[in-house]
């Protein structure tokens, strides 16, 4: 594999562990990554519909980066 590209999909990978996604309803927390998302080269909040790990109902969702300030 290309140098420059193994790069990228490590960047890739660590980002995403850095941000998380929290359910608005109960408020339970993961990474990105553990989620099985990629978010790379992002800014600010991102509110989505998907499935809560902890409820197991589809709930709102936001995509949000801890240390960019409160939510």
């Amino acid at each position: 594999m290309f140098g420059w590209l193994r790069r990228i999909r490590e960047n890739a990978r660590s980002q995403s562990r850095e941000w998380m996604i929290r359910c608005t309803t109960c408020g339970h927390e993961r990474s990105v990554a553990d989620a099985g998302g990629v978010r790379f080269g992002a800014w600010g909040k991102k509110y989505t519909v998907g499935r809560c790990s902890q409820c197991g109902k589809l709930r709102r969702l936001v995509i949000h980066h801890p240390s960019r300030g409160p939510l």
